[in-house]
C-alpha cells in the first residue's frame, strides 16, 4: 500500500523497526494449526515397585502422547512451509513496488535538476542589473554627500569666526571696566606710596612692622575688650571682705565701712557693719576674688553700660584706719588685713576701719593702619571690537534609495520520497511448533531397591516424581524424539516452567547492560569538565566521547527489548527463550566497555610517554 506522508530518514527507521517487530511477533501470538496439540499425561506418584502398575501405565501413554505429537509437527510442518512459499510471493511484490517508487522519484528529481537550471540562469542576469543600478545610485548619493559636507563646513566656519568675534567683544567690554578699576587701584598706590615713606622716615622698617605694632599696643587690647565686655557676666561684690573671729572677745566694737564705687556710673556696692576689737579682718576689691582679667592683674573687663565697652576698669583703694597691725598683700592693694588686738589707741581716736575701692575706667583706643604698597597691574587692550558674519544655511542633500530586484525561484515539484517497504522476514519455525516438551518416563522401580531404602531408613517423604518440561532451544526443531529417556525416580522435584513467566537472568543483563552505560557516560562527562581551553586536548577528549556515546544503543536496546518481551505481573523463572538475545546485548556492551577502556590507557600511555 502507498503511503500518503514523506517519511524523514528517521522516520523510515522507525517504520522499518516496527514492521520488523510486527513480523517477527505475528506468528507467535497468531498461528493457527491444522490440527490440536495432544495433551502431556499427568505423571503419578511413585515411591515403590507397588506402584509399577502406574509407571507402567504411564509409560504407555507417553508412548501415546510421542506418537501424536510427531503427527502434530507434520502437520505444523506443511502450514510453515505454506508460509515461507506465502512470504515469497509477498516479497517478490514488495521488489516490484520499491523499483516503480524509485524510478518515480528519479524522474521527478531530473525534472527539478531542470527547472533550477533555468532560474539559476534568469538570477545571473538579475545580479548584473541590481550591481549597476546599485553603483548609480551609490554615485548620485556620494555626490549629495559631498555637497552637504561642504555646506556643513561654511557653516561652521562661519559659526566659529562668530563665536571667536563674541569673546574678542567681551575681552574689549572687560579691559574698558577693567580700566577704570586699574585708574583707582593705582591712584591708592600712589597713596601707599607716600605713606609707606613717612612710616620709613619714623624709624620703622616696612609698613607692616608698624601695623604690627599699633596692632599688638592698641587695636588688638581694643578689639580684645569689646569681646570681653561683650561676654563679661555681671560682677558681685559680696564676701569681698573676711573676718576672723577672736577667741576672747574685748566687748569694745570697732565700725567698719566698705564701699565699690565704679566710676562715671550709678553702680556702687556699700557695706556699713561692726566687728569686736579683737577679731581680724580682711578686706579684698572686686579684681581679688577672680575677676582680675588682662591688661593688667587687678583689672578687669566688666559690662557696665554701651560707654564702657572698650577698654577695662582698674581699682584705686583709699584705706582709713588707726589700729596697730596692718598686713597688705601686694597685689596692686587689692587685698588688706587690718586688726587692733595687739595695738593702742591715742588718745581721742575713734577706732574705724574705712576702706572705700575707686574703679577708674581706662578706655582703648584704635589706631588706623596702612596697607603695604603693592603695584597693579594693567589690563592689556585686546583692540577695537569686531563684527559678526551671517551664518550661511545648511545644504538639503536629495539622495536616491536602491531598489533591488528580486530573483526569481525555481517551480519545484514537491516530491514525495519513495515509500519503500521492508521485505517480510520468513517465518520463524520455532513459532509454529505449540508442542515443544521433551517428555521423560520411569524406570520401573524393583522391590529390592525398596527394600533396601527401607533397610537404611531411608525417609520415603523425600522421594518425588520429576515433572518438568525442557523447553526445545533449536528454533528448526520439527519434532519430539522418538527415543523416549526413562523416567527415573529423583531426589528432588524440578518446578515447571509456568506459563506467561517473566525470567530473571534476562532482567540483571537489562540491568548490568545500563550500569556500563551509566558508568562510561559519568567517565565522558567528568573528562569534561576538566578538558582546557587548547584546541588538541578538546579534540581528543570529543573522540573519547562518540566511543563513549556507542554505550547508549545496546542500553537502550537491552531495556527495550526486556519490556517488551517481559511482563512482571507473571510469575519469575530462571531463564526463557529470549535468554539468549539478553545475553548477547550484555556480551556487546562488555565488548565496548573494554574497548574504550584499552583504548583510554594507550591514549593515556602515549601521553606520558
Amino acid at each position: 500500500m502507498k503511503m500518503d506522508i514523506i517519511k524523514t530518514k528517521m522516520g523510515k527507521k522507525a517504520v522499518a523497526a516496527l514492521m520488523a517487530v510486527m513480523i517477527m511477533s505475528a506468528p507467535v501470538t497468531n498461528v493457527s494449526f491444522a490440527s490440536e496439540a495432544p495433551v502431556a499425561p499427568e505423571k503419578p506418584v511413585a515411591t515403590s515397585h507397588v506402584d509399577n502398575d502406574k509407571i507402567e501405565a504411564y509409560n504407555k501413554k507417553v508412548d501415546e502422547y510421542n506418537e501424536a505429537a510427531k503427527a502434530h509437527n507434520d502437520s505444523v510442518d506443511k502450514e510453515y512451509e505454506a508460509a515461507v512459499a506465502e512470504t515469497e510471493k509477498k516479497n517478490a511484490e514488495i521488489d516490484q513496488y520499491n523499483a516503480a517508487e524509485q524510478q518515480r522519484v528519479k524522474d521527478a528529481e531530473e525534472r527539478n535538476v531542470k527547472a533550477q537550471q533555468a532560474a539559476d540562469e534568469e538570477n545571473k542576469k538579475i545580479a548584473e542589473e541590481n550591481a549597476n543600478e546599485a553603483a548609480r545610485v551609490k554615485e548620485h548619493n556620494d555626490n549629495e554627500d559631498a555637497k552637504a559636507k561642504a555646506s556643513a563646513e561654511a557653516r561652521k566656519a562661519a559659526e566659529d569666526y562668530n563665536e571667536e568675534a563674541k569673546a574678542h567683544n567681551e575681552a574689549v567690554a572687560k579691559y574698558a571696566a577693567d580700566k577704570v578699576k586699574y585708574d583707582e587701584d593705582y591712584a591708592k598706590y600712589q597713596k601707599d606710596l607716600e605713606m609707606e615713606k613717612k612710616i620709613l622716615a619714623a624709624g620703622y622698617a616696612s609698613v607692616q612692622q608698624y601695623n604690627d605694632r599699633i596692632n599688638k599696643a592698641y587695636n588688638d587690647p581694643a578689639r580684645a575688650s569689646v569681646e570681653k565686655n561683650a561676654s563679661a557676666k555681671k560682677v558681685s561684690a559680696k564676701d569681698t571682705y573676711s573676718v576672723e573671729e577672736a577667741a576672747v572677745k574685748s566687748g569694745e566694737k570697732v565700725k567698719v565701712h566698705i564701699a565699690h564705687i565704679f566710676e562715671g556710673t550709678d553702680i556702687s556696692y556699700v557695706e556699713d557693719f561692726e566687728i569686736d576689737r579683737n577679731d581680724v579682718i580682711t578686706i579684698n576689691s572686686i579684681a581679688a576674688l577672680g575677676h582680675a582679667t588682662q591688661p593688667g592683674y587687678a583689672s578687669l573687663y566688666y559690662n557696665t553700660d554701651e560707654a564702657h565697652s572698650m577698654g577695662y576698669w582698674v581699682p584705686w583703694d583709699e584705706l582709713q584706719y588707726n589700729a596697730r597691725y596692718v598686713d597688705s598683700t601686694w597685689n596692686c592693694g587689692t587685698s588688706y588685713k587690718i586688726s587692733y588686738k595687739d595695738g593702742k589707741n591715742h588718745a581721742g581716736d575713734e577706732e574705724v576701719i574705712s576702706m572705700v575701692y575707686n574703679y577708674t575706667w581706662i578706655a582703648q583706643r584704635v589706631y588706623k593702619t596702612y596697607d603695604v604698597p603693592v603695584a597693579p597691574t594693567a589690563p592689556e587692550n585686546p583692540g577695537e571690537a569686531r563684527e559678526l558674519v551671517e551664518v550661511p544655511e545648511l545644504y538639503t542633500p536629495d539622495y536616491k534609495t536602491y531598489e533591488e530586484k528580486q530573483f526569481v525561484k525555481a517551480e519545484l515539484e514537491k516530491i514525495i520520497e519513495a515509500d519503500l517497504l521492508e521485505n517480510v522476514a520468513n517465518p520463524v519455525k520455532k513459532a509454529y511448533i505449540s508442542l515443544i516438551d521433551h517428555m521423560t518416563v520411569f524406570d520401573i522401580p524393583e522391590a529390592s531397591e525398596v527394600a533396601k531404602a527401607i533397610k537404611n531408613e531411608a525417609p520415603a517423604a523425600n522421594v518425588a516424581i520429576a515433572n518438568d518440561a525442557t523447553p526445545l532451544a533449536a528454533a528448526n526443531a520439527e519434532e519430539v524424539s522418538d527415543n523416549a529417556v526413562p523416567m527415573t525416580i529423583m531426589d528432588s522435584e524440578t518446578p515447571q516452567a509456568p506459563a506467561g513467566a517473566w525470567a530473571l537472568i534476562n532482567l540483571l543483563s537489562a540491568l548490568a547492560t545500563a550500569l556500563l552505560s551509566l558508568i562510561m557516560m559519568i567517565g565522558f562527562f567528568r573528562a569534561r569538565r576538566e578538558e582546557n581551553e587548547e584546541t588538541g586536548e578538546l579534540e581528543e577528549r570529543n573522540r573519547k566521547g562518540v566511543r563513549r556515546l556507542a554505550s547508549v544503543i545496546p542500553a537502550i536496546g537491552a531495556i527495550a527489548a526486556f519490556l517488551l518481551t517481559e511482563n512482571m505481573a507473571n510469575p519469575m523463572i530462571l531463564t526463557d527463550r529470549w535468554t539468549v538475545m539478553m545475553l548477547i546485548i550484555l556480551a556487546i556492551q562488555t565488548g565496548v566497555a573494554l574497548l574504550v577502556a584499552k583504548k583510554d590507557n594507550n591514549e593515556e600511555e602515549l601521553e606520558r610517554a
